[in-house]
């Protein structure tokens, strides 16, 4: 009787009335990991998609590309799902890049095997995807109704209410999740209009799909997915990624009936109406791909491409590469997620991929709502993936200019060297994805920008002095000991941007090392007061901070304090590769890091395996 009782306290508790707008990838896949608490009676949910319910109204049965990290946030969150995506798509390892000639210009034969992912990604029909995901939340679904205005409840502040499209209201809603794309309507009715950004670089994306019976080319074998370039004299390049995915029927193994996918990138310039017209010609792609060199018949791939292009040009799906601020946490109660958080340029496949993440990270924070954990789940989930989806916006952007500006290159480069600046983008986008297990259980660290007083337990903050002021290490010098060994003072240059999110901690006992950015940049350090030696005290996730350390300032910190860092993220207004890589002063003794250099995992107590997983910490002026 008392777990029964305390069970009734819970659901009246926690009880929530939630409305979810759209029902594409984000909406889906979040109603699918809340429908145990709709069981439990924790939750009621109303999912209004403005379409029609029928199969034909489903999203064009158009290429679509799960790329590795929204596949392995899916296996992590819900592996049921991940596993009957693959059933009818096609798993892809090799990405290969190669000019219409033949030219191959670099081949990662295998990304998971070279650690650069964790899973295959996966290559399908967008409109099977899609009801893959909606199976089992139809009966959920309010399909030719979407949510249209979104305002407090007369008469209850702390309530919503809702207007739809065919004017009915509802009243007495208790949050509310926009997943209706980046014209949503959900964030206009808050914060008003918001008409997605588009500028330079200006790139505008297609998508094509034909069988391998609709071209007279024989098909080749071929691994992954082909990138195929076209360049100009004038600048700048035309690019398309090739892919194999299943039959449409049913998704089996036959090579005959298998479909080809393009999607690709091609440059606007300014005269944006001129490129309208020029695209209404059935053989502008051809042209576009073959205006310079055309393939040798030698090279199938490039001979294929082209083909398609020549026989299905007409009928690619267009779309410009816009963007609009990322935005999750719009009230306390109000939730974007998916494009409608904020939409992202589409040259690096992401964009169904981060609602894939948005989507679990969101049902994580509702977990650790219902299960006695009050939570501020708006603002959780917007530490969380703010950050991210910021990095992401910003590598897709970057990536357009490739296609602006053709600098293959330095693409090659990027790519291919181990310390060149995409590969270690790439490490970060399909690795770097928030454990939607860290997002339930653990609480993201606040970041607060160092002064001299809230440092002084971990070490001192030293600012610039005058000509002639005395040695006062109470107020604005640090106090040095290096008395255990020969001092070393060097320049530490360091790649980057450095993720900003914790895991590991390290500490010197011998030595208050000193460290200053020599770029007159600001940046994060996470820190732990020193623990004693004996009996072997570790520092606990609890009591560790993370500052920011503002501009010509150095931090001396206390021997024994633990830390990790330094940490640097691009300005909102300086995204080049400015801050790909940072050089900072050190001062330390000559073998600090081979005796006096001991590191701590802070997720070992709580039986973490996953290496990549860390916990997020809160910037205020991104969340």
């Amino acid at each position: 009787p008392d777990q029964v009782n305390q069970y009734t306290i819970n659901i009246l508790y926690y009880y929530m009335k939630l409305v979810i707008a759209g029902s594409g990838i984000a909406g889906n896949v979040l109603l699918r990991q809340l429908r145990p608490y709709i069981r439990l009676g924790y939750l009621d949910v109303y999912l209004f998609e403005k379409r029609e319910s029928s199969l034909k109204s489903r999203p064009p049965g158009l290429n679509i590309l799960l790329n590795h990290n929204g596949m392995a946030a899916l296996a992590e969150s819900d592996p049921e799902l991940e596993m009957n995506m693959r059933a009818i798509g096609r798993d892809v390892t090799n990405w290969t890049s190669r000019l219409m000639n033949g030219k191959i210009l670099f081949d990662l034969d295998d990304v998971v095997n070279e650690k650069l992912a964790q899973v295959p990604c996966l290559v399908a029909r967008w409109d099977r995807i899609h009801k893959c995901c909606e199976e089992g939340n139809e009966s959920f679904i309010t399909y030719n109704k979407s949510v249209e205005i979104v305002e407090k409840d007369p008469l209850n502040e702390n309530k919503l209410r809702i207007k739809l499209s065919t004017n009915e209201v509802l009243d007495d809603i208790d949050f509310v999740v926009g997943c209706d794309g980046r014209y949503s309507k959900v964030r206009e009715s808050v914060l008003g209009p918001s008409v997605p950004f588009y500028g330079p670089p200006y790139i505008a994306d297609f998508r094509i799909v034909c069988s391998t019976k609709e071209v007279n080319t024989k098909v080749p074998h071929f691994k992954g997915i082909q990138r195929v370039y076209q360049t100009f004299d004038h600048g700048g390049c035309v690019r398309v990624g090739l892919m194999r995915m299943p039959p449409k029927a049913n998704g089996g193994d036959d090579d005959d009936d298998d479909e080809l996918g393009l999607f690709g990138n091609v440059p606007m310039g300014d005269d944006h109406a001129s490129f309208e017209t020029q695209k209404q010609d059935p053989q502008f792609l051809a042209r576009a791909f073959s205006s310079l060199n055309a393939p040798s018949v030698n090279d199938q791939i490039g001979n294929l491409v082209l083909e398609i292009l020549q026989r299905h040009g007409a009928s690619a799906h267009w779309a410009r590469k816009q963007e609009t601020p990322t935005k999750y946490a719009i009230a306390n109660n109000i939730l974007l997620i998916g494009d409608a958080a904020g939409a992202i340029y589409p040259s690096l496949g992401q964009g169904a991929n981060l609602s894939l993440e948005d989507a679990c990270i969101a049902a994580a924070c509702f977990r650790a709502y219902f299960e006695n954990n009050n939570i501020n789940i708006t603002s959780r989930v917007s530490a969380i993936r703010t950050p991210r989806r910021n990095d992401i916006q910003r590598w897709s952007r970057q990536h357009a200019m490739h296609v602006a500006f053709g600098n293959l290159e330095n693409e090659i480069r990027d790519w291919t060297q181990d310390n060149g600046p995409w590969r270690r983008a790439l490490f970060q986008l399909w690795n770097g994805w928030p454990r939607a297990h860290i997002a339930q259980h653990f609480e993201p660290i606040q970041a607060q920008v160092a002064t001299r007083d809230n440092f002084a337990s971990f070490g001192d903050l030293v600012t610039i002095s005058q000509d002639g002021d005395l040695y006062n290490p109470n107020t604005i010098d640090a106090k040095l000991d290096l008395s255990k060994g020969e001092p070393r003072l060097y320049f530490m240059e360091l790649h980057g941007p450095r993720p900003l999110s914790v895991r590991w901690l390290t500490r010197h006992t011998q030595v208050t090392q000193c460290l200053a950015s020599l770029d007159n940049q600001p940046f994060w350090l996470a820190v732990h007061i020193p623990t004693p030696s004996e009996n072997d005290h570790k520092p606990t996730l609890t009591n560790t901070k993370v500052f920011l350390i503002p501009p010509r300032h150095f931090v001396k910190l206390h021997a024994g304090t633990w830390h990790a860092g330094p940490f640097w993220r691009p300005s909102k207004h300086n995204d080049s590769a400015d801050l790909d890589r940072m050089t900072f002063v050190n001062l330390e003794l000559a073998d600090t890091n081979v005796v006096d250099h001991f590191s701590v995992d802070l997720l070992e107590e709580y039986n973490v395996h996953d290496p990549h997983a860390t916990i997020p910490v809160v910037i205020h002026d991104e969340s």
